[in-house]
């Protein structure tokens, strides 16, 4: 019922509620696990695959080690009245990133066990970032998973930008720095080097444009 491949593994759902994964090169690497509901969506990127359920759970294997990353996580939590998944992406380190109908965005954090929040749009820090020269363009092309949930999460809204505006210059500066602070840490955390470099760049270059002189000291810190 399902299918998706990456360069290093393909991957099958039938409508029995089982998944085979293959190499790219046609080679059973493993068949027949049994799901515990049927898969409303398929994923791969790398050696991982990630399947969606039916009953808003995700499982995901990394078939390179041949190890389960994560198994039968409920969407639970997230998914409250009324709102429902918009996206769904898996990065090259196997994380889960995920896109809702209420304009915000997840990953799962594998060594704290739980679902951390990636992005809001609906906070007046998320138009800050709209405001820094180059976002829009590199949000626009980057197929990065941070850049890829912003562009999932629509537009901008009138009423948050209009407060945006109507505050003090100051406040404003000090709104945006907190917000770039955010785009690193959300890089960071969906494991995306490209978009942290974009983003330690565009934080550095806002700070010596305010002149916050005492920021100089900035240091790449993403490993």
């Amino acid at each position: 019922t399902g299918l998706a491949a990456s360069r290093y593994v393909v991957c099958v759902s039938c409508v029995d509620q089982t998944l085979t994964v293959y190499t790219a090169e046609g080679q059973l690497l493993c068949g027949g696990i049994v799901l515990t509901a049927p898969i409303s969506s398929l994923h791969c990127n790398n050696h991982y695959v990630m399947s969606v359920s039916t009953e808003a759970k995700i499982s995901i294997w990394n078939f390179k080690k041949k190890v389960a990353v994560l198994s039968d996580s409920s969407l639970g939590p997230l998914l409250g009245s009324g709102v429902s998944l918009t996206g769904v992406f898996l990065s090259e380190h196997g994380s889960p990133i995920l896109s809702l109908s209420n304009r915000k965005s997840f990953s799962y954090n594998l060594e704290l066990s739980t679902w951390l929040l990636v992005h809001d749009r609906n906070t007046v820090l998320s138009h800050c970032v709209d405001q820094v020269p180059s976002a829009k363009d590199f949000c626009r092309n980057s197929s990065g998973p941070l850049a890829t949930m912003m562009n999932r999460s629509g537009g901008r809204s009138s009423s948050t930008m209009s407060h945006l505006l109507h505050l003090p210059s100051k406040t404003q500066e000090n709104l945006t720095v907190t917000a770039l602070q955010g785009q690193l840490g959300a890089a960071e955390l969906v494991q995306s080097p490209t978009e942290y470099k974009f983003w330690l760049q565009a934080y550095i270059k806002y700070l010596v444009q305010i002149g916050e002189c005492e920021y100089q000291g900035v240091t790449l810190n993403y490993q």
